[in-house]
Order: C-alpha cells, then sequence, then structure tokens
C-alpha cells in the first residue's frame, strides 16, 4: 500500500492539494488508505506520505468539512462507518502527529473531538482515549 501511493506520489498530492474530489465517498476512501498507510512498519515511504500531509487542503478543508457534515452525511449514516472515520482520523493524526510532532496546530482536531462528542457509536470511550 505505501508502495503504491509512492509510486503515485504526484497524483495523491493532488488530491490531498487540490479542491476537487471533495465527496464524502471519496474524502472517507483516501482516509482509509492514509490510516492503512500509517499501520505499515515505519520507513523512508510512508514518511514521504506524511510528508505530503503537511500543509495539506485535506487536513485545513476536506477533513474539517466532512467532520462538519458528518451526521448529515450519507455515507456516513451508520455508526460503523462514522467509527472507522473517525478511528482512522485518530490513526493518521498519531502518526503524522509522531513524524511531525510540531505540526499539531494542522490538524483539525476540534473537529474531531466534536463529531466524536456528538456521535452515538460502539466502544466511544476506546476513541476518546485515543
Amino acid at each position: 500500500m505505501v508502495h503504491q501511493l509512492n509510486e503515485g506520489m504526484a497524483q495523491l498530492k493532488f488530491f490531498l492539494q487540490g479542491e476537487q474530489h471533495k465527496s464524502d465517498e471519496f474524502i472517507f476512501d483516501l482516509t482509509c488508505t492514509l490510516a492503512l498507510a500509517c499501520r505499515a512498519p515505519p520507513g523512508e515511504n510512508s514518511n514521504k506520505i506524511l510528508a505530503a500531509l503537511k500543509g495539506s487542503a485535506f487536513f485545513s478543508s476536506k477533513i474539517p468539512s466532512l467532520l462538519d457534515r458528518v451526521q448529515a452525511s450519507a455515507v456516513l449514516k451508520e455508526p460503523d462507518s462514522r467509527r472507522r472515520l473517525i478511528q482512522c482520523l485518530i490513526t493518521v493524526f498519531v502518526k503524522y502527529l509522531t513524524h511531525l510532532p510540531s505540526s499539531y496546530v494542522d490538524l483539525p482536531y476540534f473537529q474531531l473531538k466534536l463529531t466524536l462528542d456528538q456521535s452515538n457509536i460502539e466502544r466511544k470511550e476506546e476513541l476518546e482515549k485515543e
């Protein structure tokens, strides 16, 4: 997965930076894909992916916008989908901060916490701890 994302780094940066591809389904899928990459063993390739996230529209507008609409989103209608999104975002955020500890201001942490607070999902306490 990490290798494939790096092979298509130009396209990945395009998706992360561009204002197109704003559908809830696309952002959800991209978030889950990034989380998979973040779970891979650390290495140069995963560092490149994390570096591509720095200053991206993905963090500054796409994720906050999706989190603001989470209750109304058809893609996130089911509690399991909301839980998966939140879990994937936590995975990405933790790995991102481990790699770039001074970049915590880049993350839409407040929107994620608010979404989690407002969500009725199983094992919510576990996610709150993470």
